[in-house]
């Protein structure tokens, strides 16, 4: 647990650029936006509906136009990036200082986590918008280091009655 690790905090600018990219997401959820369009241009298509479906297809339209889209997780074969929100920062964090890693869904309004355990003893939540291609690339390139989770019966049933 005493390995040096390297600096994690850099500007963009000075990202490294070595490494082929798995996985790059940001966090605009275009497939949600193109799905909700969808279904707004189906409620048109009915008379009773249409109103409403002309409304919800603009409203999905302005929001797909206004909101900002930034990066938030780049992950290569040599290591991961976290995009800080407000500034022109992120966060690197290379695969040989990653001890174990896991995942933590988020709740509603929330993003999911990509959880990393350091070789220097410390944790960190990276955010990703939809978690599963974020595990699916943390599989390709460090699946030794995953801490798998154990799903049993007890675990869903107290989550899903949870008040």
């Amino acid at each position: 647990m005493d390995k040096q690790v390297k600096d994690r905090t850099i500007r963009v600018s000075d990202m490294p650029t070595d490494g082929k990219e798995v996985l790059k997401q940001n966090s605009k959820p275009y497939a949600s936006i193109a799905v909700l369009f969808l279904l707004g241009l189906v409620l048109i298509y009915f008379p009773s509906t249409r109103i409403f479906g002309i409304i919800f297809a603009i409203l999905v339209i302005v929001v797909g136009v206004l909101s900002k889209d930034r990066p938030l997780l780049r992950i290569t074969d040599n290591y991961i990036v976290s995009f800080n929100r407000s500034d022109d920062n992120c966060r690197v964090f290379y695969l040989d200082e990653i001890a174990k890693w896991t995942y933590r869904e988020g709740g509603a309004g929330s993003f999911d986590l990509l959880m990393l355990y350091l070789t220097d003893g410390t944790m960190t939540g990276v955010e990703t918008l939809y978690i599963f291609p974020a595990v699916r690339a943390m599989r390709k390139v460090a699946a030794e280091k995953e801490e798998k989770q154990e799903v049993t019966f007890k675990k869903v049933k107290e989550n899903f009655f949870k008040k």
